[in-house]
């Protein structure tokens, strides 16, 4: 993760939500916590913040992501794994 967030997986206790708190998110880590398998997701907009003058308090929906997104998004990861084959093949 690029920053910092508290979060609290209900996932072990049956019921399918996360919840993530932060001040500033990343667009690497919305990708990781919930665009990658498209989850639906709501967004609860900072009081008083431009966001939330424009769209409400909240703003529900799935975060998509075109193929090159995708594609840009996963490099870092598709690298790690590389390196760690060519470590474990030496």
């Amino acid at each position: 993760m690029k920053n910092k967030y508290t979060i609290n997986d209900y996932t072990e206790l049956g019921i399918p939500s996360i919840e993530v708190h932060g001040e500033c998110f990343h667009y690497r880590d919305l990708y990781e916590l919930v665009g990658r398998n498209q989850f639906m997701t709501t967004f609860n907009l900072k009081e008083g913040s431009s966001s939330q003058s424009q769209y409400g308090r909240e703003v529900l929906g799935v975060a998509y992501y075109s193929f090159s997104q995708t594609q840009e998004l996963e490099e870092p990861v598709r690298r790690l794994l590389l390196k760690m084959l060519s470590w474990m093949t030496q």
